[in-house]
């Protein structure tokens, strides 16, 4: 799989034929729908934010009441404590060495990050196309072509 290269990108940059007014019209479309996207991104945020601070102060209230639970509307409000557990990428060796102590080594899996390949496959392909891996290094890639737009 090759890139198109810059020379060959140049050459698309300007227009081959004239621009019409479909086109206009589905770009402006299109514009529209990615600003409402990221319109409704930003109140789901700040939503979400809200409903943070709302569960934080409520939990504090279960806590400082010692109240374990309460029922309104239909709804159990309770308080819980939930656990989240990452390895660490610089100790990996502590980390699986303490798994297996507890007898928890079937939960060490080797594992490649697809963001991190993504990443390094695109160094790669700019830097030595030839050098892709195919499906026979059991590595598969795809290309999505997409439309960028920036605001001016």
């Amino acid at each position: 799989m090759k890139f198109m290269d810059m020379d060959m990108a140049k050459e698309f940059s300007e227009p081959l034929a004239p621009v019409s007014d479909t086109m206009v019209r589905l770009a402006r479309e299109y514009g529209e729908e990615k600003r409402s996207i990221k319109l409704a991104e930003n109140l789901i945020k700040m939503r979400k934010e809200s409903l943070a601070k709302q569960e934080e102060i409520l939990y504090a209230m279960l806590d400082s009441t010692g109240i374990s639970s309460f029922s309104t509307e239909g709804y159990t409000y309770f308080s819980r404590i939930d656990m989240y557990a990452s390895v660490d990428a610089a100790n990996t060796g502590q980390a699986f060495a303490y798994l297996e102590n507890q007898d928890l080594d079937y939960l060490i899996k080797r594992t490649v990050n697809s963001r991190s390949l993504t990443s390094a496959l695109k160094a790669i392909a700019e830097e030595d196309p030839d050098n892709m891996p195919g499906d026979e290094d059991g590595i598969k890639t795809r290309t999505v072509n997409r439309v960028g737009v920036r605001k001016k």
